[in-house]
Parts: structure tokens; sequence; C-alpha cells
């Protein structure tokens, strides 16, 4: 990538993959409830991982 986009490019893509990564730490940390639609698609994986029993 950074030899199709140069320096500052791979730089500006690396920036924005970090703050995405930062928001939905952020989100989740602040306990922004999941979307509805998201709620649907991960219910099995959360089943399987016990992540909603972290809920207090």
């Amino acid at each position: 990538m950074r030899g199709a986009v140069g320096d500052a490019g791979f730089v500006d893509a690396c920036a924005t993959v970090a703050s995405f990564n930062a928001v939905v730490k952020l989100a989740d940390g602040t306990g922004i409830p999941l979307e509805d639609w998201k709620a649907e698609r991960t219910a099995s994986i959360r089943t399987e991982l016990s992540i909603d029993d972290m809920r207090q």
C-alpha cells in the first residue's frame, strides 16, 4: 500500500484505522448501546464467548 499511495498516504491510512479503533473502544467503555442490527448479527458469538454475562 505504501508503494501505491506514498508515505503521506500510508500515514493517513494508519491514522484512520487507529481513529476508528479508538472510537469503538470509547463507545464500548461509555456504555453506548449496541445497535439492534449488530445485536442480531452477533448474538451467537456473544453467547459462545459469554460476552453478555459481563454486563453489570
